[in-house]
């Protein structure tokens, strides 16, 4: 129940099937083997780049397109950085959202990269 920060292919309320890890030491833990159901959501990981009052006056124009997040700082080889894990929702107008994006990594705001698109369906 939550939008992944490390997994490509999978989107929060997909139902997944899921295996025991061999290494489980104090709790169960498992891994991910396979998308059962989509849930229709989308998912999308940023690595925040730019000073917070550029990234905040983005994330108002994505939280506007009904998107929200979860997120956590990681270690790279340029210094820590901020990542979000962006979750799209199927109400949300996917073209736009990425348009979005996409203006953000050229305005040097964040890298993006897709953890999974739900493209809705041309209609019949």
């Amino acid at each position: 129940m939550n939008s992944p920060l490390f997994a490509r292919g999978v989107s929060y309320q997909d139902i997944v099937k899921a295996v025991p890890a061999e290494d489980m030491v104090v709790a169960p833990v498992f891994e991910f083997e396979a998308v059962v159901e989509r849930g229709g959501h989308s998912t999308y990981m940023l690595i925040i780049q730019a000073g917070k009052s550029l990234a905040d006056a983005y994330w108002r124009l994505l939280k506007r397109m009904g998107c929200s997040y979860e997120g956590a700082e990681i270690d790279l080889s340029i210094g820590r950085r901020p990542l979000f894990s962006v979750d799209v929702p199927p109400s949300a107008d996917i073209y736009e959202v990425y348009e979005l994006l996409e203006r953000g990594e050229k305005d040097k705001v964040w890298l993006f990269q897709e953890g999974y698109a739900h493209l809705p369906k041309a209609p019949p």
